[in-house]
């Protein structure tokens, strides 16, 4: 399976908003190329809303939220309204300690 099939776009059944599911072996594996997937992702929203799926990620590292950084500042760049969705604890206890939560839409 290609790179490109394994961070593909996807809607989640009955939902219209286009969803980026992350892969967790490519973030393992090459960063930058998952990034710009990320941001291909975003360019092709036009404006609209969107999410960034990471329930397949199951652990917290300053690389994802770096990454998630990165995708949020193209996001606002773009005026693409970017939520990220299946957020593990972890994770957004990382984002807290870093005071990027809040920007991330990491709260609750």
């Amino acid at each position: 399976m290609t790179r490109q099939a394994q961070a593909q776009a996807v809607n989640a059944a009955g939902d219209s908003l286009p969803t980026f599911q992350l892969a967790p072996e490519l973030l393992d594996r090459d960063v930058l190329a998952l990034r710009k997937q990320g941001e291909g992702f975003l360019a092709e929203q036009g404006g609209s809303a969107c999410r960034m799926d990471l329930a397949g990620i199951d652990r917290a590292s300053s690389v994802l939220v770096s990454l998630m950084l990165c995708w949020k500042r193209q996001a606002e760049k773009q005026g693409v309204a970017l939520e990220f969705t299946g957020v593990s604890d972890r994770l957004v206890d990382l984002a807290r300690m870093g005071n990027v939560a809040d920007y991330l839409g990491l709260v609750g």
